[in-house]
């Protein structure tokens, strides 16, 4: 199919206006004509007439006394002064004068002359006709002529139609330059008012391409034309109202966005096809996908998740689906609590879904390690204090008659009562570390780390010297740091005193105190039996022990790694461990600089 190229307004209203101009002027240039004609036949006709009556006055008076040679003479005299035709016809029809010819040649003008049938009858006559002796049209004027004689003859006076139609051609060329002059000069007024409208309307349409395309805040400049004038203020309240609610929409789009985007929950919205409508910044988390490039992608593209493919397929088919607990990434093993909402139009039919996704994967870890740390500190507990009542109740059954049996007895029970006092310290500190404003309460000052060093040193001299372990601290003097002393002092404590307990004798620990551009690094180096790579990772929790026998012999509780963990990142550190079996291990801390 051709499109055809739409015309345009000089060419449609100027088209328009030159053809109604140019009927008008036909209409008027052949009224003009037809007029003129008639004015001029009537003028011709008068004038022949007035010189047929002075002819006949002549010629009255020469039909009774001249012959027919003088008549003619005379004809042709009258007819060169007047430039017309004369002709002289007796009734019977014979021609005696003639301006124009001789009159022995001419035919009898008898019959077939309508001005001399019409003379002969009413004593006048006149016609149009072609002249077959000059061969030209030619206007008659006949007129009866009566001597005193009584002799009759007939007086007719003819002017050729070439004089009326050459003096109308004068008039019809008049007219048509008249008219043409018109047209051109209606064509110029048109050209200009119709271009002068037409700038004006091509701003208007430019004017109104921009609002189109976006640019609310351009103005049209109003045109002098009045309906011009006022459909440019209109397109301009349209574009100010147009952009007042677009920047209302923007702002509530936004609000929304900025809400959305700032829930902790995952939203995925889908249409009924489960193609994605939109999704914030915590469900991109979750699904490890991109929110641009998800949307309009069916959900099952975006996330190769089955369980939750079948919890939306199962709420879209009509099953009254709860919050349902589900299973998300086979690498990263997430769980996520569900629900959902159906999302209805305004004319209250279901266009899609509402998914909501609550990540619960740390909720159930710490329940998890909630769980496992009250079994922990059962059994903990629950070994001193066994051994504590059974120590007792053996004191009550045998007596005290055995004081060597009963002083070991107190001293196993005074043992067990350190271990499980030292386990309800070790909770209760870990607890105070584990608040939420504990690292705003921590008062921080600047500690020079050799002093801290040997002060953590100091609480195992004799501990160390019992088993033959020496004790060395390496520290720069001018080594400072911004910190808590008391509990890093703990955190360095905790590290010495499980490399004195698990050293043997004979061997060196080392506390070490390192300060470089970005990092104040604390360490415990000690020589004893190493640990398995397989621990390692698992070191700094709760209650976890690599050798759980040994532990509890040489009473570990199995929570100071786990404080010093926590000590070290209410400071914005993190803790390090290198070791190796049978060559000792290196447990850092490593806080950032202040």
């Amino acid at each position: 199919m051709i499109l055809r190229r739409p015309k345009t307004l000089l060419w449609r209203f100027g088209i328009a206006l030159m053809s109604a101009q140019l009927v008008i002027a036909l209409a008027l240039g052949f009224y003009t004509y037809i007029h003129a004609r008639q004015f001029h036949y009537d003028q011709t006709q008068g004038e022949l007439q007035r010189m047929a009556s002075v002819l006949v006055a002549r010629f009255s008076d020469e039909l009774g006394k001249a012959d027919g040679s003088r008549i003619d003479r005379i004809a042709k005299e009258e007819g060169r002064r007047t430039d017309t035709r004369i002709t002289i016809i007796l009734p019977d029809g014979k021609v005696i004068a003639d301006s124009e010819t001789d009159p022995a040649g001419m035919e009898n003008h008898r019959y077939g002359r309508p001005e001399i049938e019409a003379a002969l009858s009413s004593g006048k006559g006149s016609a149009v006709r072609y002249s077959n002796t000059l061969g030209e049209s030619m206007m008659y004027f006949a007129e009866v002529v009566v001597t005193e004689d009584g002799t009759l003859a007939i007086v007719r006076t003819a002017l050729p139609l070439t004089r009326i139609d050459d003096e109308l051609g004068r008039i019809i060329r008049v007219v048509a330059i008249a008219g043409l002059l018109s047209l051109l000069a209606a064509f110029v007024v048109i050209y200009l008012v119709s271009r002068r409208i037409s700038r004006q309307l091509s701003q208007l349409a430019a004017g109104a391409g921009r609002f189109a395309g976006g640019d609310l805040e351009h103005r049209i400049v109003q045109p002098t034309a009045t309906e011009l004038s006022s459909l440019a203020e209109a397109l301009n309240d349209m574009a100010r109202q147009l952009s007042d609610r677009i920047n209302d929409l923007q702002a509530q789009q936004r609000e929304q966005r900025a809400i959305l985007q700032s829930m902790s929950n995952g939203i995925i919205a889908i249409d009924a096809d489960q193609r994605i409508i939109i999704m914030n910044r915590a469900a991109e988390g979750i699904l490890r996908s991109n929110a641009e490039s998800a949307k309009g992608r069916l959900l099952q593209e975006v996330a190769r998740e089955p369980e939750l493919h079948r919890f939306v397929a199962g709420v879209l088919a009509g099953n009254h689906i709860g919050p349902s607990e589900l299973q998300l990434g086979a690498e990263r093993s997430i769980i996520v609590q569900a629900c959902s909402e159906m999302l209805v139009s305004a004319d209250g039919r279901q266009t899609g879904l509402l998914v909501i996704l609550d990540e619960v994967t740390q909720l159930r870890r710490l329940e998890s390690l909630r769980s496992d740390f009250a079994a922990n500190v059962s059994h903990e507990l629950r070994t001193p204090i066994t051994n504590i009542k059974g120590y007792v109740e053996t004191l009550l059954d045998v007596g005290w008659d055995d004081r060597d049996q009963a002083e070991r007895f107190l001293e196993i029970i005074k043992s067990n009562s350190s271990r499980l006092a030292a386990i309800v310290e070790d909770v209760m500190a870990l607890t105070e570390l584990e608040q939420p404003h504990a690292k705003e309460a921590m008062e921080r000052e600047r500690v020079i780390l050799a002093d801290l060093l040997e002060g953590a040193a100091g609480q195992f001299e004799s501990a160390a010297s019992d088993k033959g372990i020496s004790l060395v601290v390496k520290a720069q003097s001018e080594g400072t740091a911004v910190i808590h002393h008391q509990l890093i002092e703990q955190a360095v404590a905790n590290l010495l005193s499980n490399a004195v307990r698990y050293s043997p004798p004979g061997t060196t620990v080392t506390a070490r105190a390192e300060v470089t551009y970005d990092a104040v690094i604390l360490s415990v180096e000690d020589d004893g039996p190493g640990i398995p790579a397989e621990h390692i990772p698992r070191l700094f929790e709760r209650f976890y022990r690599v050798d759980k026998a040994r532990s509890r012999e040489l009473g570990g509780t199995g929570l100071g790694l786990a404080i010093v963990k926590y000590i070290t990142l209410m400071h914005g550190g993190h803790v390090d461990v290198s070791s190796e079996v049978g060559c000792g291990s290196t447990f850092r801390i490593i806080l950032p600089t202040d």
